[in-house]
Parts: structure tokens; sequence; C-alpha cells
């Protein structure tokens, strides 16, 4: 077992012991059976390796392969200003850019469908994968979607759905990655979502309707031959 893995069963343990989290957990929608899927845990100790993380929830971030690689932290402030995730610094086995949230249970319904969704959060690949049964998503960590990262699912999907929240923030963000992703190995098709929600708000209120509804908007787009666009659902 290596540091990072003794880690995580530190903050696995923590947020057990953590009522705090536990109930914080609750009230998002997040049940025992997803934090252990998941390996949510919390950092209740403060360390200067891992001073980012401390009181906040913790996701571990594995590669495509499996392998434990690094960790992000949520906050659990609700009035809280600054940023609501922080992921550890790059390293030798870690580089934000070209790495995606989920992937290593994301890869095999990927290369089954050759379709990738795309999201930003931890919990919006959480809910999607959990609450609506969509088990090709992944993220990209809060940043917005690399040309790394699409070369990455490239490997294995054919086209890729980039989900975006549904705000000012998020119509920039599509120009952007129009742009920049206009030479890009897959086909790729943008939803933009209802101003104020993210793929995460609507996992919870809709469910499986909520998978159904992206691919009814990507259908949409289809008919088109897929010219890269933004859509509102």
């Amino acid at each position: 077992m290596n540091d990072l893995e003794r880690w995580q069963q530190r903050f696995e343990d923590q947020c057990v012991r953590s009522r705090k989290t536990c109930s914080y957990l609750a009230t998002r929608h997040i049940t025992p059976e997803m934090r252990l899927k998941w390996g949510i845990g919390y950092c209740k100790e403060y360390t200067e390796t891992y001073k980012i993380l401390y009181k906040r929830l913790t996701f571990p971030i594995y590669d495509w392969r499996g392998r434990l690689v690094s960790f992000a932290g949520r906050t659990l402030r609700s009035n809280y200003t600054g940023a609501k995730y922080l992921a550890l610094p790059d390293s030798d086995q870690f580089k934000k850019s070209q790495q995606l949230y989920g992937l290593h249970y994301a890869m095999a319904p990927i290369a089954k469908t050759r379709v990738a969704v795309v999201c930003e959060g931890f919990t919006d690949v959480i809910g999607l994968h959990d609450l609506c049964g969509v088990p090709n998503a992944v993220g990209s960590m809060g940043v917005a979607v690399t040309v790394k990262q699409i070369a990455l699912l490239s490997r294995w999907a054919k086209l890729v759905i980039v989900v975006l929240d549904g705000d000012a923030a998020g119509a920039r963000a599509t120009e952007r990655l129009k742009a920049k992703l206009s030479e890009s190995p897959v086909t790729i098709a943008y939803v933009g979502l209802p101003t104020g929600k993210d793929p995460f708000d609507l996992a919870i209120e809709q469910g499986p309707s909520f998978a159904a509804s992206l691919l009814k908007n990507v259908d949409e787009q289809r008919k088109f031959n897929f010219k890269i666009t933004a859509t509102n659902m």
C-alpha cells in the first residue's frame, strides 16, 4: 500500500466518523453505498501535503487504469465564496489537464457505446452514474475540457457530449471550447442546461429522465450532421 492509498483509507474513516459530513452527504442525496463506491472521504487533519483538503470532502482521483493518482476536495460551507473544489497540484503521476474523473468506471461503457458524456464537477459525474443510469459520464474536474482530455477519450469514443452549466459562464465556455476543439479527433456535441442548474441538480430532480433528455437533445443535433453547436434544453 502506497502513501496515497493509506491516506485514502484515513479520509474514508474520518468521513464515517464525522456526523456533520454524513449529514451533509445525506442532504446531497449521496447514499452510503455511493460514498463507498466513489471513495468519498473527509480531511479532518491539517498536514502540509494535504492542507488544501483540510475540512473538505475528499474525492480520490484514479487514472484510466484504476490507479489512485491524486485527491480533490470540496468545501462543506454553503456560503463559501472561494473555489468550491480544489485539486492537489500536478505531479509526475497526475496532470489535471490530461485526466478525467470517473474514467476508470466509465471506460468500458464508453468503449461499448462509443459515446462519452463530459461534465465539470465531481458530484455531477456521481449523479449521472448513480441517479440517472449514465455510466459513460466523466468529469473535467472543474476546468474547461482540454484538448488532451478529448484526445484521451478518443481512444474509446467517437462522440463526446459536453454538458455545461446553464449560465452566462457556461455560454462563454461553449464558445471558447468550440474554438479550442475545432480540430477534434471525435465528433462533439454541446448541451447547455437550464439557467442556474448543473447536472447533479437535474440528476436529483429528474433521475433517468434527465439522461433521456440529454440523448434527445443530442439526437436533434445529429439530424444536422452533428455540426458543433450549443443548444439549450
